[in-house]
């Protein structure tokens, strides 16, 4: 998937990225886990990592290395020190549209 996106002109930036440099274009990818279900780490080791991408991984801390289905903080700690980002995981989803855009930039 990988290529097909590249060949269409789209470029996978990390969070930092986001922040540390202006972006350009609008064909800029972040990909992002929701959870800190353990499945997160095959697909890094596998398809992310060989890609280069760093993805955002938002966990619930309460379940990190305490749950069957969660990751280790090892597994965290190794993504982390290999450029992913680790962040908390909220309670809920917020609808993130033009509505929140526009709110957070007037």
């Amino acid at each position: 998937f990988r290529s097909i996106l590249k060949e269409s002109g789209y470029r996978f930036v990390s969070y930092d990225e986001l922040f540390l440099y202006p972006l350009k274009g609008n064909k800029n990818v972040l990909i992002t886990l929701d959870d800190g279900h353990f499945t997160h780490w095959k697909a890094y080791q596998e398809v992310f990592k060989p890609m280069g991408i760093k993805p955002l991984i938002a966990v619930y801390p309460s379940i990190i290395s305490r749950s069957r289905y969660a990751l280790s903080w090892d597994q965290l700690k190794t993504m982390h020190s290999e450029g992913c980002t680790i962040a908390a995981h909220g309670y809920t989803h917020y609808r993130l549209d033009d509505y929140f855009y526009r709110r957070q930039n007037s």
